[in-house]
């Protein structure tokens, strides 16, 4: 009797599937450590490393399951929250923490460099911050006092966002608005993301030196009709793109038939 229950507890372990997605290229002792533990990784087509059998790319970014047209409805309400009119263009400054484990080592903009990112740009649109760290007392008339629930609508409707944090980098390429990135991970071995939608799609700008990026901002921010060329990149992409929500629904909601025809060059929806 004892040995029967436990060959049904770990029977009904062995049939639990792992599928996992991933889209920040991972160091080999981080992939080492989960690699016996998943069935499948999934990540966008545009990541630079090969993770062997189990992995499968696909032709999207994380980021479009969300913010999609098809999913993501921007609400123009936003600037009653800001307390600004809807002529008026607005920059986002998004500084990051630096404390997740893949950041050790990892740097931003120092708080010098924060300061003159504010001081140029509020010569030519209102700035806003959103930080993930407490700044000098000077910076607090220009923090977001909104619920952290409508971020995709002040990117959705910002001229300019810059930042030295990932995620929304590509949040503001997928939603059309201008962005530029300034962090220690560009360069040679920056995120296949990142390369994409800077060389392919021109909807970001990633630098390694802050004074290039400062001046890059300061530049942007005085192009005219900036918005309405960013949101053609943005059409295209979408048009290149699949819809991430209907893959990972009809990849996870038929698994593994989706696993197979995969492999056999087929489309899963």
């Amino acid at each position: 009797m004892e040995w029967e229950f436990t060959q049904r507890i770990h029977h009904n372990y062995c049939v639990k599937k792992c599928i996992i997605f991933n889209d920040s290229e991972p160091t080999p002792f981080q992939f080492m450590l989960f690699k016996p533990f998943v069935d499948v990784v999934l990540t966008p087509s545009s990541f630079t490393i090969d993770l062997g059998p189990k992995h499968i790319k696909f032709n999207s970014f994380k980021e479009i399951a969300y913010l999609h047209k098809n999913y993501f409805v921007p609400d123009v309400k936003i600037y009653d929250f800001l307390g600004i009119g809807q002529d008026e263009d607005y920059v986002l400054l998004r500084f990051n923490a630096f404390d997740a484990v893949h950041d050790f080592g990892i740097n931003g903009f120092s708080i010098d460099q924060k300061r003159l990112l504010v001081n140029e740009l509020s010569k030519h649109a209102r700035v806003f911050i959103s930080s993930e760290i407490k700044l000098p007392d000077d910076f607090n008339k220009y923090l977001l006092k909104i619920p952290k629930s409508r971020i995709h609508d002040i990117l959705y409707y910002a001229k300019l966002v810059v930042a030295d944090t990932q995620t929304i980098t590509t949040e503001s390429a997928v939603l059309g608005t201008p962005v530029i990135r300034f962090n220690s991970f560009v360069g040679k071995k920056d995120m296949g993301n990142f390369i994409e939608l800077e060389n392919k799609y021109h909807l970001i700008f990633s630098f390694s030196e802050p004074e290039k990026a400062i001046a890059n901002a300061v530049e942007l921010i005085q192009e005219p009709d900036l918005k309405n060329k960013w949101k053609e990149k943005r059409d295209q992409l979408l048009a290149d793109k699949i819809d991430a929500t209907k893959f990972l629904a009809s990849f996870i909601g038929n698994y593994p038939k989706s696993q197979n025809k995969i492999r056999d060059g087929k489309k899963i929806f």
